[in-house]
């Protein structure tokens, strides 16, 4: 299984108070779910009113789909028009559990 996690930093240019980026950060996240199913909050800068932190969890069992969707929703994210992301960490990483680690758990 990979596990692909994405953190953005976003910049909400037209938020002038907390209501505002809160607005703008819950359309983007209401919609990156919609359209991808995937995990997503705001993990961040919540104090900030023109910049947030956001982020991203999706699992699946091929490194490169993984990677491929992690690439689409940012791009989403940017053609939505609504935020401008500065800064973005990608990683996809191998979470796998051995058949000795399930011992146990099938009442053996």
């Amino acid at each position: 299984m990979f596990v692909g996690l994405a953190e953005l930093i976003i910049a909400i240019p037209g938020a002038d108070n907390l209501k505002a980026k809160r607005s703008v950060i819950r359309k983007v996240i209401e919609r990156t779910r919609s359209r991808f199913s995937v995990a997503v909050a705001e993990t961040g800068l919540q104090d900030k009113w023109q910049r947030a932190q956001v982020g991203i969890a999706l699992v699946g069992n091929q490194h490169r789909m993984v990677q491929s969707t992690l690439d689409k929703i940012i791009h989403f994210i940017e053609e939505l028009y609504m935020v401008s992301i500065l800064d973005v960490y990608k990683d996809v990483s191998v979470f796998s559990v051995t058949d000795s680690q399930y011992h146990g758990f099938d009442g053996e």
